[in-house]
């Protein structure tokens, strides 16, 4: 009986050249064509920072021009100091680790 399962070799390369910082408004295949072009052939994968390319489609906020008020920063405390320490306890208390 012939196996439905097929074995396929995949060769995976990685290859990190400098590029400029990308801001707001970067044609990011632009400059990925113009750093990678002599590297890439057809049906080659890229793998980009998720940070990269939402800095390059202006999804990225500078966090200083945001203001904050006291009540972001009370509900912010609770939440991420209060709420996730004890759910995070309890998680890590259900854990059993064996060494």
């Amino acid at each position: 009986m012939a196996s439905r399962y097929t074995r396929t070799k995949v060769l995976c390369k990685v290859i990190v050249r400098p590029m400029k910082y990308w801001v707001p408004g970067t044609d990011v295949v632009k400059e990925i064509l113009r750093t990678y072009r002599d590297k890439l052939k057809s049906g080659d994968i890229i793998v980009v920072s998720d940070k990269a390319l939402s800095i390059a489609y202006g999804s990225i906020y500078d966090e200083k021009t945001i203001r904050v008020d006291k009540i972001t920063k009370a509900l912010t405390f609770i939440v991420s100091r209060i709420f996730w320490a004890r759910l995070m306890q309890g998680f890590f208390q259900m854990i059993h680790y064996e060494y």
